[in-house]
């Protein structure tokens, strides 16, 4: 997987040795006056005042580019939490705000520039995944009993377990929404424990996850985020039913459902694993007899986001993937399905090099390779529920395919010269993707202007994968685009 996540790491863990039990919130040191520029569309979020270098050796600075947690407080009145994908990780959270003009009707961004709200040790990855709002006090701190308006889940790589973790599950409370308490680790009684960054028990390891608050109780969906043992074990790890557990839990969605108080937002309970069912799961790759499912999409929802529409019913998820993708060879276990190493993105889009910029080493140029193939598709999905009480449907019930989107052709492959087509039911729009967060208002819901409601297309830290070099530009962003 890719280091993009900001984090805690051991930084709060020492943290939690020296200090009180009881949450401290910590307001941003330096943060900007307003100086308020115009707003045309909810994506021309403002940079940050970070530098990156890019591939060409130029400094820029860097825009929101992944996943985000963008909130509509009110008509008039918008918010945006994200940390920049990036490698190295920026260890930031940034924040800004959106405001109309009653009187002429005029959007505008109220910082010049997108300030730092969190800052996190480094080298770890992370950020805002889903932020919720009440406008009453009503997100509970347990240590202190104190209420709160803004509940912030974020997802957390220590750099230690960078390929074995994508992430834990953490959160922080706020009353304004950018003076935050100390990001705390939410905890799953009987969760699995990791050795990766000191010793974590209890943990909910998460690669993306998203939230919708029901009134009193919180609902969750997370991507499972352990690397090592669930999403990309080795093909030589046999399953009870004699197939490769890889091959077997990319079939599967690998995201739970969970729920948690607001009285207690960090204290979750898993209650079913999301169904795979009535997913499309594109297959293109040289003919493989011996192993039919090789090239075959996995179903993980990378990058997912969520949100509940309560004027139609529908309950919305998206999620990022690769295409065409290589599950990895067989010939371990004995099956004649060369080639046996990889065989797709190609060898030379792996190459690469990297260059030193104002935060570290970065590698400018190079794709990444099976299992952790950056995503250049996008999916949404969505599911009649009814109502949020019947939620759990979320693990039996069947996925309607909204979308699936991305550039004009897919990876190639190396045993085979030539372009990948799209197949029936992907369309076009010469774009590579890699996360589609939607916009969404204060409880997690599906914002809807008239029939019309959208999501942010993001770029990720990679600006072309499919076709020639991947390569930081500095020039990735998201694009607002409307819900079929």
């Amino acid at each position: 997987m890719t280091v993009r996540r900001i984090s805690v790491a051991s930084f709060l863990l020492l943290i939690a040795l020296v200090l009180p039990a009881s949450a401290q919130v910590v307001c941003p040191t330096g943060f900007p006056s307003e100086s308020p520029v115009l707003s045309f569309s909810p994506d021309d979020i403002p940079a940050t005042n970070i530098d990156i270098i890019t591939y060409t050796g130029a400094i820029r600075k860097p825009t929101a580019n992944h996943s985000i947690a963008f909130v509509e407080i009110s008509p008039d009145e918008q918010q945006v939490w994200f940390g920049v994908d990036a490698n190295p990780s920026l260890g930031r959270c940034f924040y800004n705000r959106r405001v109309r003009d009653a009187m002429n009707g005029q959007w505008t961004w109220r910082y010049a520039y997108s300030p730092e709200v969190i800052r996190y040790q480094t080298p770890t990855s992370g950020g805002a995944a889903s932020v919720l709002y009440s406008v009453t006090p009503k997100y509970k701190d347990p240590s202190t009993g104190t209420l709160y308006k803004y509940v912030m889940y974020q997802v957390v790589q220590p750099g230690a377990c960078d390929g074995a973790v994508a992430g834990f599950v953490y959160y922080s409370l706020s009353n304004n929404g950018y003076c935050w308490t100390v990001p705390k680790a939410a905890v799953r009684p009987g969760g699995p424990t990791f050795t990766c960054q000191s010793v974590l028990t209890n943990t909910v390891p998460v690669e993306a996850m998203s939230a919708v608050d029901n009134g009193s109780t919180i609902y969750l969906l997370g991507l499972d985020g352990d690397i090592t043992n669930q999403l990309a074990p080795p093909v030589t790890v046999i399953d009870p039913n004699g197939q490769p557990r890889r091959y077997n839990n990319m079939n599967t969605t690998k995201t739970a459902l969970g729920s948690a108080s607001v009285n207690d937002p960090g204290l979750i309970t898993i209650l079913g694993s999301v169904t795979a069912n009535g997913m499309f799961l594109p297959k293109y790759g040289p003919a493989n007899p011996a192993n039919p499912d090789r090239y075959k999409a996995h179903a993980y929802f990378i990058d997912m986001d969520a949100a509940w529409d309560p004027t139609t019913g529908n309950f919305y998820v998206s999620r990022a993937y690769p295409y065409p993708y290589d599950r990895g060879s067989l010939v371990p276990n004995g099956v004649n399905d060369p080639p046996a190493a990889n065989n797709s993105p190609l060898r030379s889009q792996l190459a690469g090099y990297s260059l030193t910029g104002p935060q570290g080493p970065s590698p400018v140029e190079s794709c990444i390779d099976s299992p952790g193939t950056l995503p250049n598709r996008l999916q949404i999905y969505r599911m009649n529920i009814g109502s949020l009480a019947n939620i759990t449907q979320l693990t039996t019930g069947t996925w309607t395919l909204v979308s699936d989107v991305g550039g004009s052709q897919g990876y190639q492959f190396d045993s085979v010269m030539g372009t990948t087509p799209l197949l029936g039911g992907m369309t076009n729009i010469n774009l590579d993707l890699g996360a589609a967060p939607f916009l969404r208002n204060k409880r997690g819901e599906l914002v809807r202007y008239g029939t019309t409601s959208y999501y942010f297309a993001a770029d990720i830290f990679k600006l072309k994968k499919s076709v020639g070099p991947c390569r930081i530009t500095g020039a990735e962003k998201e694009h607002l685009r409307i819900v079929p």
